[in-house]
């Protein structure tokens, strides 16, 4: 597949998602819920999921790097955006089950899309 082609691809998306996220913040007035893995207003059934999915990345990506001689960039893309979307499935249904009222998990919902449409264009040019 052309590489240009995958760029172009990319830098659509990023201008969607960052479309997307404006209108959500400025036209809906829908406030992004950024949260640190600690947070202290977090449920432990979050914080668990999330250091399971950290740690399950760590260990892909130690495996990646050690065990493959020369991993190429479309792997290691791959695997740290399938980490981004499932990260962000993990933080828009904690929104979700939580805060329903503000609508906050609408941010994880666009983050999630655009980074399995990311995964799936990695998936492509393979």
């Amino acid at each position: 597949m052309n590489h240009d082609l995958i760029i172009s691809g990319l830098f659509i998306l990023l201008a969607i998602y960052i479309g997307v996220t404006l209108f959500l913040t400025f036209s809906k007035k829908i406030p992004s819920n950024r949260k640190w893995l600690f947070s202290k207003d977090r449920k432990k059934t979050f914080i668990a999921a999330d250091l399971a999915l950290l740690l399950t990345f760590i260990i892909i990506c130690y495996v990646q790097f050690e065990y493959f001689l020369e991993p190429n960039s479309t792997t290691i893309s791959l695997v740290i955006f399938s980490f981004l979307a499932l990260s962000n499935l993990l933080n828009a249904m904690e929104d979700l089950l939580t805060n329903k009222e503000t609508k906050t998990h609408y941010h994880g919902w666009i983050g999630f899309g655009f980074s399995l449409n990311v995964v799936a264009i990695f998936l492509l040019a393979m």
